[in-house]
């Protein structure tokens, strides 16, 4: 059998020809016959080759995804994903086998589709834990830094002393390098009950 759409096409020209010089009517309504069942089988091999390379790319789209998502995860230092990105990431994983047993070519698409949008929402989910890790760190370290970078030459300060009133929260900060102070006053209420 031919593995080639334009040998099919080739063949079903040649018995299309051997059709014309045939000597018996019948052998000509075979080989017509034969003709138009090479013509389809070019139509369905070209049909077959388009939808294997449509769903190729749908195969490197997702593992594109899933690359990117892995690079995301290593460049956010992420090193134990949360309960939520764990569940989405199984999903993505569940939704890839599922493609890959899938027998039919719309099922197959579907789960493709799923697993790259798990794989996006797992990253997602990562980037706003990530972000609101970061935000809630950063207001508690501008609020109680224990150290502080010197004004005079940018140095790092160490906490030298603490002092609190009922309204007020002072941290002074000394200079390892040049010695010299820097106060910072809180209000108390700006930290947290």
């Amino acid at each position: 059998m031919a593995g080639d759409p334009k040998e099919c096409r080739r063949n079903a020209a040649r018995c299309a020809e051997l059709a014309v010089t045939a000597g018996t009517p019948q052998l000509r309504t075979t080989f017509l016959e034969l003709s138009r069942h090479w013509e389809k089988l070019a139509i369905q091999m070209e049909d077959a080759f388009a939808k294997l390379t449509e769903s190729e790319a749908i195969e490197s789209s997702v593992r594109e995804s899933f690359g990117k998502t892995v690079e995301l995860f290593s460049n956010l230092g992420t090193r134990k994903e949360s309960a939520a990105v764990r569940l989405y990431l199984e999903w993505a994983a569940n939704a890839g086998e599922r493609a890959a047993a899938a027998v039919d070519e719309i099922a197959r698409k579907f789960y493709q589709a799923m697993q790259s949008r798990w794989l996006k929402l797992a990253a997602s989910t990562a980037v706003a834990e990530r972000a609101d890790l970061f935000l809630q760190t950063r207001e508690f370290r501008i609020r109680l830094s224990p150290s502080d970078l010197c004004p005079d030459c940018h140095q790092l300060m160490s906490l030298k002393a603490v002092e609190t009133t009922a309204e007020l929260e002072e941290h002074t900060f000394q200079c390892r390098n040049c010695g010299s102070t820097h106060t910072r006053r809180f209000r108390a209420d700006d930290f947290p009950s």
